[in-house]
């Protein structure tokens, strides 16, 4: 029946909608909630690009730095979904068959740099002044899924709970787009 097909396809909507929107509003509360830590922010990046290449097997996810011993301070449950919410707009973007790379670097202030990038589409420059607002996409529709621009809201608040910058800018060579977090690294 085609008619409760498109009925239980938009209420499916409805429901991540709802539950996008629920997500932005409790942000900053659980921010608050969470257990500081210092973590090896080098041995979750691994990790996590590693782990993330198994869920994407039509993309190609590279890593490209140290595997351990460099730390931060904060919520490494929050880094994660901080990272999903930017590879998941990096993998969307993405060229088919090119790589969306991950690159943990340091920076002569002291600061970890992770860079994230990938080959495809520029953003148009009004946009990337945006993008961090929330109900803003730019994202292609690869799917069903309606997308509200709420990850990049997300991912922004999770960067300023923990010291840390998140810049996102086209490609100097115009080929893509570059997410920069940067986070106060913590001497051991």
């Amino acid at each position: 029946m085609p008619g409760l097909h498109a009925a239980s396809n938009a209420i499916e909507q409805l429901q991540l909608i709802v539950s996008s929107l629920t997500e932005a509003a409790s942000i900053d509360d659980a921010l608050m909630q969470d257990e500081i830590e210092v973590f090896d922010i080098a041995a979750l990046l691994f990790e996590y690009v590693r782990n993330s290449q198994l869920k994407h097997e039509d993309s190609i996810l590279r890593y490209y730095g140290e595997n351990s011993g460099i730390y931060v301070q904060g919520s490494d449950i929050r880094i994660v979904q901080l990272l999903d919410k930017i590879k998941d707009n990096a993998v969307d973007f993405a060229l088919a068959g090119s790589e969306v790379s991950f690159q943990l670097d340091m920076s002569h202030a002291g600061k970890v740099v992770i860079r994230v990038k990938n080959q495809g589409e520029t953003i148009p420059q009004e946009r990337l002044d945006v993008l961090f607002q929330g109900m803003i996409s730019h994202r292609p529709v690869k799917s069903g899924s309606p997308h509200l621009g709420i990850g990049l809201y997300i991912a922004h608040k999770i960067a300023q709970f923990h010291h840390g910058q998140l810049q996102i800018a086209n490609r100097r060579d115009k080929q893509g787009v570059e997410v920069v977090l940067t986070l106060p690294r913590i001497d051991r």
